[in-house]
């Protein structure tokens, strides 16, 4: 397990947008913030999810992909 207070990435490779809640019912549990990068797409169609801590990558688009793991960084050094 991790140490108190270290970032924990999870990486689940479905194509499924319940994945990200999945992840925040997870981190409730445990007791973490929890996040889940999504495809812009789909994150616009389930707008609700952004609240519960889902962020975008739009497919196809290298600068968003950097711009989005750079995001993803920052909330694993929180």
């Amino acid at each position: 397990p991790p140490a108190d207070g270290a970032g924990v990435l999870a990486y689940v490779n479905h194509t499924n947008f319940w994945d990200g809640f999945l992840v925040h019912q997870l981190g409730k549990a445990c007791e973490r913030d929890a996040y889940a990068m999504m495809e812009e797409q789909n994150l616009r169609r389930y707008r609700f999810l952004s609240r519960i801590g889902a962020f975008s990558v739009r497919r196809g688009d290298g600068w968003s992909a950097l711009a989005s793991l750079r995001y993803a960084r920052e909330l694993l050094t929180r």
